[in-house]
C-alpha cells in the first residue's frame, strides 16, 4: 500500500506568506507553515485549512518580521533605524546646545503660526458668503471740475443700481443699503406693550435695505423667509441678539417695534448675528420699499452703498470699461450743475476689508500692507531660527571632525554622513514644531486679547486644524527646517577629510571670515530693523496723539440728541441748556450735527456767488449754534461768531482757513462779507461772518479738509457738555434727570469726547503691539543663538584661556578677548540696517497726513539695545570661565 503524502499548501498561500514575511525569517517559518496545513486539511478539509492558515500567516508575520508593501531593503531598514538612534544620542549629548535650538525654533515657529492665525483671519473677511466671487460694490469717486483730487467714498448714488442693471445684462442682480441716520437721525427702538415702551435704547448699525440684500448675501436666517422678508413696506429684520434684548425669550415674529417712538415697523425675520470677519456691522435691516419714486430715482445724494451680482463667467474688467459711458449719460447734467466731477469703480467684496479704507466706509478695514509687513516679519523670525542651528552646528564641527574621520575609514560614504547630520535637523524640527504647536495652545488667549479679535478659537483651536494652510505651514516648517538648516551643516561636515581629522590636523582660521559671522550679523541687522520699526510705530502715534486738534477734547460729555419729540423739541433743548449752564458741575453746551472723530456725511460743493460751478470746491458742512467755538475753544481767526443778536445769522456762515484757502483768499480777513453759495437740492447763498482756525476732526492720519459751520440746525445730533472733573457720579445723574425730564421718551445714553477721538488709533496701537512683541521675540531668538556660539567658543577655549591667566591676564581682559568678535559683527550689523530702517520708515510715513520727523536716536536706541543685550549674554557666559581656576581649565582636555 503507498505511503500517505501530506497536502501541500496552494500556491497562493505560499506567495502570500513571502509577499508578508521578512525573507530573513521565511526558511524557517515556511517548513512550520507547511506542517500546519497537512494536519489542518487531513482533519479539517483543504478548504477550511486554506482559510485558517491564511489568518495564521498574516498572524505570523507580525511587527519585526513581517515585510512592508513597497518592500524595502533590509539594509536600508537597519541604516535608517541606525542614523535616528545617532542622531537622538548627539542632540542627548549636547543638552545645553540642544535645548538652545529646540527653544529657537519652536518660538520661531510658534510666532509663524499665530501669525499665519492672524493672516488667515484678516483674508477670510466675508467668505461665509456662497457667491462671493461674483459680489461687487459700486464706489464712487468725485472731484472738483479742476480735478485737484479725487474722494473716493464706499457709497453711491440712489438710483445707480437699478439702472446698471438695466443697462447692462453682465448685472445679474443688485442691492442697495443706507444708513437709517441718514433718514431719521438718531435712532431710538422701542418695544411697546399696551402702549407703553418697556425697552428703549439707541441703537447703531441700523440700515434700509433692498429685499434683494438677503439673496445676494448668505446672511444666516434663524426665523423667517429670506425671499420675502424685506417686501413689506413696513418691515423689519433683526439680528438674534437684537431679538433678545428686546423680546427676551419671546418669540418676535409678528411683534412691532417702534422708531423714534412712532414709526411702526414689524419683526419678519431674525438673523443670526453677523461674524465679526465681515465688513458689515448690522444689527437689523429696514425695507426699502418705503421708499418712494423720489429717493429710488434720485442721481443725487450719493450715500447708498450699492452692490451688485455679476451674471456667471463675467469679466469685471468687461464692466468697468463701460463705466465712464454709464456716469456720463446719466450724470452728466448733474455734474455741470454741481461743478463736480465723478467716476465709478467696482471693488470685490472679499477685498474691501483689507484693499477698503474709502470715505463713509461702514467700519474700519484692515491694510494689505500690514498683512504683508506681518508675512515678512514671520518669515524673517523663522529664518533668524533656522541660522541659529546652522551657526551651532558648525560652530561644532571641530568637535564632531574625529567622529567624521571615524565614520569614513570604516566606510561611510559623503552621502551617507549628508543623510545622517539631515536625520539630525530633522528630528530637531520635529522635536520644535511639537513644542510650538504646545506654545500656540498656550499663547492663543493672550494673542486674541492682544488684537483684540477672536482670531483663533474652538476646542484645542480645532479651526486651526481644519485650515489646509496650517498643515501647509507645519510641513513647510519641517521640510524647509531640515534642509535649509541642515543641508549646509551637513555638506561642511561630510567634507572633512578623514587622515587629518583623526590626526586633529583640523584647519582652525585666525582672522578669517566664516560665514556663521554674515549670519549673526544678519540675524542682527534683522532684530534692529523691528525694534526700529517698532518705536517708530509708537513714535508716530505719540506725535499724532499729542498734537493738538485745535479744540478741547478733556471733560467733554457727548450725549444723543432727543429724536422721540414734537415742534416744541428745540425749545426744550433751549431749556435743558439754561438748566444745565445753572448747574456749577456744568461750564457750558453745545448743538451739533457732528462731534469731533466721527465721520461726517455732509460733504458738498460751496463757491463764491458768481462763480461758475468749474470753481466750485467740496466742503464738510457742520450745523451748530453760538455756543459751540465757546464750548470746544476753538479760535475764531477773523470776523465773529454767530450770535442770536443778528437776526440774519440764520442766513450766515463760518469759514475754516482751508476753506478759505481753497476760495481763492490770502488773507482770512479778505473773506468776510463775501457770500458763498452751498449746493443742497440747489444753490443756497450764505454771508461770511466769521473764519476758525482750522482744527482736526479726525485723527492725524488724515489731511485738513474745508469746513463750513451753518447756524441753527432744526434736528441736533449730539448735545456736547464741557462738565468738571470734580464729583462725576453727581455730575452725570444730574444730567441724566435733567435730560429725561425735558425729553420723556428718549432714552440717556452718554460717552466721553477723549474716549470717542482716540478709538481711530486703536488699530495703530495694536499693530504697534503686535509689532513689538514679534520685534521682542527676534532679538529673544537672536540672543539664544549668540549665547550658545559664545558657549561653545569658550568652552573650545578653555585651555587657551587658562594659560593666559597663569600668564597674569585678568577677568576683564578675558570678556573682552571673547566678547570682542560678536560686538563688532553688532556694528557692522547696525551699518547695514539703519540705512534700510530710514527709508523702510519714510515709506511707512507716507499714509500719514502728518508725519513725525524722523531722528537719529529712532535709530541710534535700538543699536544700544542690541548692544545692551548681546553684552549681557556675552558677560553671562564668558565671566564663567574668565573667573574659573586656571587649573582646572588646564585640565580640561
Amino acid at each position: 500500500m503507498p505511503q500517505h503524502q501530506p497536502s501541500p499548501p496552494p500556491r497562493w498561500l505560499l506567495g502570500l506568506f513571502r509577499w508578508f514575511c521578512h525573507p530573513d525569517f521565511a526558511e524557517d517559518i515556511e517548513g512550520d507553515l507547511r506542517e500546519r496545513y497537512a494536519r489542518q486539511a487531513e482533519h479539517a478539509g483543504r478548504t477550511r485549512a486554506n482559510l485558517r492558515l491564511t489568518k495564521e500567516v498574516l498572524l505570523l508575520c507580525r511587527p519585526g518580521i513581517v515585510r512592508p508593501f513597497y518592500r524595502p531593503q533590509p539594509k536600508f531598514f537597519f541604516m535608517f533605524n541606525n542614523y535616528l538612534k545617532s542622531a537622538w544620542r548627539n542632540l542627548w549629548k549636547r543638552k545645553k546646545f540642544s535645548l538652545i535650538n529646540l527653544l529657537g525654533l519652536s518660538i520661531g515657529m510658534a510666532a509663524c503660526l499665530l501669525i499665519l492665525q492672524y493672516i488667515q483671519y484678516e483674508q477670510s473677511y466675508d467668505d461665509f458668503h456662497q457667491d462671493l466671487s461674483r459680489l461687487y460694490r459700486l464706489n464712487l469717486g468725485m472731484t472738483d471740475q479742476g480735478g485737484s483730487e479725487i474722494a473716493v467714498r464706499a457709497t453711491n448714488h440712489p438710483a445707480v443700481g437699478a439702472a446698471i442693471k438695466q443697462d447692462f445684462p453682465q448685472v445679474e442682480d443688485f442691492a442697495r443699503m443706507v444708513d437709517v441716520k441718514i433718514f431719521f437721525g438718531s435712532a431710538i427702538v422701542s418695544y411697546k406693550e399696551d402702549g407703553e415702551a418697556v425697552q428703549t435704547y439707541y441703537e447703531d448699525e441700523l440700515y434700509i435695505a433692498d429685499s434683494s440684500v438677503l439673496r445676494m448675501f448668505s446672511f444666516p436666517m434663524l426665523k423667517g423667509d429670506p425671499k420675502t422678508a424685506l417686501r413689506e413696506k413696513f418691515s423689519i429684520v433683526i439680528t438674534e441678539s437684537m431679538a433678545e434684548r428686546y423680546f427676551g425669550a419671546e418669540d418676535p415674529m409678528g411683534k412691532f417695534l417702534y422708531l423714534n417712538g412712532n414709526f411702526e415697523v414689524k419683526v419678519t425675520g431674525v438673523l443670526k448675528d453677523l461674524p465679526h470677519n465681515t465688513h458689515l456691522n448690522i444689527r437689523a435691516l429696514l425695507s426699502s420699499s418705503l421708499f418712494g419714486s423720489g429717493v429710488n430715482d434720485a442721481w443725487i445724494w450719493p450715500e447708498f452703498y450699492t452692490y451688485l451680482k455679476l451674471a456667471p463667467g463675467t469679466q469685471p474688467e468687461d464692466l468697468t470699461v463701460q463705466l465712464d459711458g454709464f456716469v456720463e449719460k446719466y450724470l452728466g447734467e448733474v455734474m455741470q450743475e454741481f461743478g463736480i466731477r465723478e467716476e465709478m469703480y467696482l471693488q470685490p467684496v472679499a477685498d474691501i476689508h483689507l484693499e477698503g479704507n474709502l470715505m463713509k466706509e461702514v467700519k474700519e478695514n484692515g491694510n494689505q500692507a500690514t498683512i504683508s509687513f506681518l508675512m515678512l516679519i514671520a518669515g524673517m523670525i523663522l529664518l533668524i531660527a533656522w541660522m541659529n542651528y546652522i551657526n551651532l552646528s558648525t560652530s561644532r564641527s571641530l568637535e564632531r571632525a574625529s567622529e567624521v574621520g571615524i565614520r569614513k575609514v570604516v566606510g561611510a560614504r559623503r552621502g551617507n554622513l549628508i543623510f545622517q547630520f539631515l536625520m539630525e535637523a530633522g528630528l530637531m524640527n520635529t522635536l520644535a514644531i511639537f513644542l510650538a504647536v504646545a506654545l500656540t495652545l498656550l499663547l492663543t488667549p493672550a494673542f486674541n486679547q492682544l488684537v483684540g479679535r477672536p482670531v483663533i478659537g474652538g476646542i484645542w483651536l480645532s479651526p486651526l486644524w481644519q485650515e489646509p494652510m496650517t498643515w501647509a505651514l507645519l510641513a513647510m516648517m519641517l521640510i524647509g527646517g531640515t534642509f535649509l538648516a541642515g543641508l549646509y551643516p551637513a555638506f561642511v561636515l561630510s567634507s572633512f577629510r578623514p587622515v587629518r581629522t583623526i590626526k586633529g590636523k583640523m584647519f582652525r582660521s585666525g582672522k578669517k571670515v566664516h560665514f556663521r559671522h554674515v549670519m549673526v550679523v544678519f540675524q542682527f541687522a534683522i532684530s534692529l530693523l523691528m525694534i526700529a520699526g517698532t518705536l517708530l510705530v509708537y513714535r508716530q502715534l505719540s506725535f499724532m496723539q499729542n498734537q493738538h486738534t485745535g479744540f478741547e477734547m478733556d471733560q467733554m460729555l457727548v450725549t444723543p440728541a432727543p429724536s422721540i419729540g414734537d415742534s416744541t423739541i428745540m425749545d426744550r433743548a433751549e431749556n435743558f441748556r439754561n438748566e444745565m449752564e445753572s448747574l456749577a458741575q456744568v461750564d457750558q453746551l453745545t448743538l451739533t450735527s457732528d462731534i469731533p472723530g466721527h465721520i461726517i456725511q455732509n460733504v458738498n460743493s460751496i463757491k463764491l456767488k458768481g462763480q461758475s460751478t468749474d470753481e466750485a470746491v467740496f466742503a464738510t458742512m457742520i450745523f451748530t449754534d453760538e455756543h459751540y467755538l465757546s464750548t470746544y475753544d476753538i479760535e475764531l481767526v477773523a470776523g465773529r461768531n454767530f450770535s442770536k443778536e443778528f437776526s440774519t445769522d440764520d442766513e450766515a456762515v463760518m469759514l475754516n482757513e482751508k476753506a478759505v484757502e481753497m476760495l481763492g483768499y490770502a488773507q482770512p480777513e479778505d473773506i468776510l462779507g463775501e457770500v458763498i453759495s452751498r449746493k443742497m437740492y440747489s444753490w443756497q447763498d450764505r454771508r461770511v461772518v466769521g473764519v476758525v482756525k482750522n482744527v482736526n476732526h479726525r485723527s492725524f492720519a488724515h489731511k485738513q479738509v474745508p469746513f463750513a459751520y451753518f447756524n441753527r440746525y432744526l434736528g441736533p445730533e449730539y448735545f456736547t457738555l464741557r462738565v468738571q472733573p470734580q464729583q462725576m457720579e453727581q455730575t452725570l445723574a444730574a444730567v441724566e434727570k435733567s435730560y429725561i425730564s425735558h425729553f420723556p421718551g428718549n432714552p440717556f445714553d452718554y460717552f466721553f469726547l477723549d474716549d470717542y477721538f482716540s478709538r481711530q488709533y486703536k488699530a495703530d496701537q495694536q499693530f504697534g503691539k503686535v509689532f513689538s512683541i514679534f520685534a521682542g521675540l527676534a532679538i529673544f531668538i537672536a540672543c539664544l543663538g549668540l549665547l550658545g556660539l559664545i558657549s561653545y567658543i569658550t568652552s573650545s577655549r578653555t585651555k587657551e584661556i587658562g594659560i593666559r591667566k597663569i600668564l597674569g591676564a585678568s577677568a576683564p581682559q578675558i570678556i573682552y578677548l571673547l566678547g570682542r568678535p560678536f560686538i563688532a559683527l553688532v556694528f557692522i550689523a547696525a551699518v547695514i540696517a539703519i540705512p534700510l530702517a530710514w527709508l523702510s520708515g519714510e515709506q511707512w510715513l507716507q499714509q500719514y497726513a502728518y508725519q513725525a520727523p524722523l531722528s537719529m536716536w529712532v535709530f541710534l536706541v535700538p543699536l544700544l539695545m542690541v548692544l545692551l543685550l548681546a553684552g549681557l549674554t556675552i558677560f553671562w557666559e564668558t565671566s564663567r570661565i574668565a573667573r574659573s581656576n586656571p587649573a582646572e581649565s588646564l585640565r580640561y582636555e
